[in-house]
């Protein structure tokens, strides 16, 4: 992962709309939708067709945001999904990256996992395209494509509005037709929509040009400040990190292993190599600093064990946020994307000082 005075942090961003219900029933989700179905307001959805085999539900809201601004919030999903509305009862398990590729994922206290839905497209500022049947349906024959658009309406020096639309058509089969489950859905889509919508325009999000707000070196980095602080959360919450994982990065091959917690801290080894030959390792740990609140510190060392650091100096990541399996720190950014993969977002810097990003792809690989 090199050393901070080359490597920044990546933020990741979290996909926040998919419909998970934490019943599978349709008479209790139709009973939601008689008692939700009108209190949606102007984020209301609307059942634009619906037959045997399928339906469609659309929905529109102006927000005063860019595309881009949309786009990302629209990401960070447990900040305005309801708990209610989740199969653990609580939204912060819930995590998603705009990439293609990434799940729209909730993790479970029992150790398990749901799936409720996969990137196929990711187009910032612009398009953002689901496909999985959600709550319910994913227990039935049904495909479902769910498409968010965000266009500006803002004319020059104008400020910033942005018109979010949101498609979601299910096709497919299910005993009984699919009619009747498109007003409950509706119901709870709508529900969602308005939670996105505050959201996109509360004032201590990425709209705000606060500058005590953790500020984007990068597409995916943050920068750590002195007015941020490191979330409390307990040291189980990073033990999706736990595994040995193998990908490229930096030109070359690299692995990188955590163990399971103990005594509060987890530890890590890298080793980076090419050509098949050992360039570099790092000796990593996470701990609860009493000061600093949690931080990832490393020590670099050359293919002969000689270390690069002086003998009591270590580099280290200060944690400014973490949500779901995603984690973002002061010069390094890791998220959990599927049960086999897990992507590490760096940033080195160039001699003339420009912030470029890296990525390691990881896949979880068994110890051989």
């Amino acid at each position: 992962m090199l050393s901070k005075t080359r490597l920044m942090p990546v933020r990741t961003v979290v996909h926040p709309f998919s419909f998970c219900v934490q019943h599978s029933t349709l008479k209790v989700v139709a009973a939601l939708f008689m008692t939700l179905g009108p209190s949606c307001g102007a984020c209301r959805a609307d059942v634009t067709s619906a037959t045997e085999t399928g339906f469609l539900i659309e929905s529109e809201f102006t927000v005063a945001a860019t595309p881009q601004q949309a786009y990302e919030k629209t990401g960070h999903i447990s900040k305005w999904w309801e708990s209610a509305h989740t199969y653990s009862g609580d939204a912060a398990n819930l995590s998603l990256t705009l990439q293609a590729g990434a799940s729209f994922s909730e993790t479970l206290p029992d150790g398990g996992s749901v799936e409720h839905m996969r990137v196929v497209m990711a187009m910032p500022g612009s398009v953002l395209r689901l496909q999985g049947g959600l709550g319910p349906l994913q227990q039935e024959a049904l495909v479902g494509t769910m498409t968010f658009t965000y266009v500006s309406e803002a004319k020059d020096g104008e400020t910033p509005k942005t018109k979010v639309r949101c498609r979601y058509l299910v096709g497919g089969f299910r005993p009984g037709g699919c009619a009747e489950m498109a007003p409950p859905v509706d119901a709870v889509i709508s529900l969602q929509l308005k939670g996105l919508r505050t959201w996109i325009e509360s004032p201590q999000d990425a709209t705000s040009t606060d500058d005590s707000l953790p500020s984007q070196a990068t597409e995916h980095t943050m920068v750590w400040s002195d007015d941020c602080v490191s979330p409390e959360i307990a040291v189980d919450q990073f033990e999706w990190m736990v595994g040995r994982w193998l990908g490229p990065g930096l030109g070359g091959e690299c692995e990188e292993v955590w163990t399971p917690s103990v005594g509060g801290q987890i530890q890590g080894m890298f080793q980076f190599s090419k050509d098949d030959q050992v360039i570099f390792r790092e000796l990593m740990s996470l701990q609860k600093d009493e000061a600093k609140g949690w931080v990832l510190r490393l020590k670099h060392f050359g293919k002969e064990l000689v270390g690069w650091e002086e003998k009591d100096d270590k580099v280290e990541f200060r944690l400014i946020k973490a949500e779901g399996k995603q984690a973002w720190f002061d010069g390094l950014t890791m998220e959990r994307i599927s049960d086999e993969q897990m992507n590490v977002y760096v940033v080195i810097h160039t001699k003339t000082g420009e912030a470029q990003e890296a990525l390691f792809e990881y896949r979880l690989k068994p110890l051989q």
